[in-house]
């Protein structure tokens, strides 16, 4: 499967780790894993952040499979992430 991980902002005053370890589990609270529907599905292969999608008034983002098939039509999927 392929993978996507999302960190999470921070408020202005925070000082960001110099790099994230993405072989252990982020830390609680700062960001999340997003794992593909298929082996090999390439998720994660692009990521786009497309503006606030649903007009919430957060920013949302989509993450592009371009290998999913489990409708066994090769077509590819995109996953969209809504922010809050």
């Amino acid at each position: 499967n392929g993978v996507a991980y999302l960190i999470f902002g921070k408020e202005s005053n925070y000082v960001w780790p110099e790099h994230y370890d993405l072989s252990s589990p982020l830390p609680t609270g700062e960001g999340t894993v997003i794992i593909g529907h298929d082996l090999n599905d390439e998720a994660g292969f692009s990521v786009s952040g497309n503006g606030d999608i649903n007009f919430d008034g957060f920013g949302d983002f989509v993450i592009g499979a371009p290998s999913e098939n489990s409708s066994d039509t090769n077509a590819g999927t995109g996953y969209i992430i809504f922010g809050h």
